[in-house]
């Protein structure tokens, strides 16, 4: 699977790059590539809409590699990868997304109204139409394939491998914030100050998928995380350069993390109540694998804890 999730999401998910890189160089346009900031194409001489739009292809081919091979290379369907349940809980997705926007809009509004930090009107009306349109469509799939890699393949991989929650809760939590290292924030403010925030949403959007038995909520919070850095509030160094509405003038990215922490925790205990899940020590309870019940495409959980059974549905 991994094969071919390479094939799709670098290999094929690069041609349109370079193809524009070409066609851009025989019109004589003077190239220039940010390696500080990969995801910054606007060099090319194309605009940001579409620069963003060359830079997502290889996570939205990743996930149609996952839509396309989970049946044939592991039998069993792609929506296993989504949701424990009977079909994806739509009504989640857009529950955690209008939450989400809602706790990211009013954590700006006290950090500007406070002088934590400050934002700066800077709309401009030049592509912002292409703007939404590329948001509205492609980061859903570029959100997708995270999610579906890290809190569906591999949590359920992990899960089936150490038949616990916490481990695969841990080690893809550690694999998604390494993958961010590189990220220009990083180098901007320093490891030590922006790592703990993709390490927090990590293990953030884990606990959502473990405790409500799917991907929706995670799925749809790490959506709108992302549209809203898009369209709404960006700052210099981010890792997506557009003309968002508010640009942050004045930056704390240890207000940043702290924000984070009591924005994630209230969504958490929202949805908590919400969906009525099992209680948290859920996470540190063994997998059970009845031999004599046992299904490939399932690991039942203990009896006790069955309507939370999350990371319960693995092949692996």
């Amino acid at each position: 699977m991994f094969l071919l999730l390479f094939i799709f999401a670098e290999v094929l998910g690069s041609i349109p790059f370079i193809a524009v890189m070409a066609i851009q160089a025989m019109r004589g346009v003077h190239l220039h590539y940010s390696a500080d900031n990969p995801m910054d194409l606007t060099g090319l001489g194309i605009s940001g809409s579409f620069g963003i739009l060359l830079a997502m292809m290889p996570f939205v081919l990743g996930f149609v590699a996952f839509v396309i091979f989970m049946k044939p290379v592991h039998q069993r369907p792609f929506q296993t990868l989504l949701t424990g349940a009977s079909r994806f809980r739509w009504n989640r997705f857009g529950w955690a997304a209008l939450v989400w926007f809602a706790l990211l809009s009013a954590y700006s509004l006290v950090a500007h109204l406070t002088g934590i930090e400050t934002f700066q009107w800077n709309f401009n009306p030049n592509g912002f139409i292409g703007l939404i349109l590329v948001a509205i469509v492609i980061i859903p799939l570029q959100t997708g394939f995270e999610e579906v890699l890290f809190r569906g393949y591999l949590m359920q991989g992990f899960a089936r491998l150490t038949l616990t929650r916490w481990v695969p809760l841990i080690v893809t939590t550690l694999i998604f914030g390494s993958l961010h290292f590189a990220n220009p924030e990083v180098k901007e403010y320093g490891a030590w100050m922006v790592m703990p925030q993709y390490l927090w949403f990590g293990l953030f959007f884990g606990i959502c998928t473990i405790m409500d038995n799917g991907l929706e909520l995670a799925w749809g919070a790490h959506t709108i995380n992302n549209i809203f850095g898009t369209l709404f509030v960006t700052q210099e160094a981010s890792a997506i350069p557009t003309k968002a509405l508010f640009s942050i003038t004045k930056y704390s990215p240890s207000f940043d993390i702290l924000a984070l922490v009591a924005i994630s925790a209230v969504f958490i205990w929202l949805a908590a109540k919400r969906y009525q899940w099992a209680k948290f020590s859920l996470l540190f309870k063994r997998i059970h694998l009845p031999l004599t019940e046992y299904n490939q495409n399932e690991i039942i959980a203990e009896p006790e804890i069955q309507p939370a059974k999350s990371i319960d549905s693995s092949s692996y």
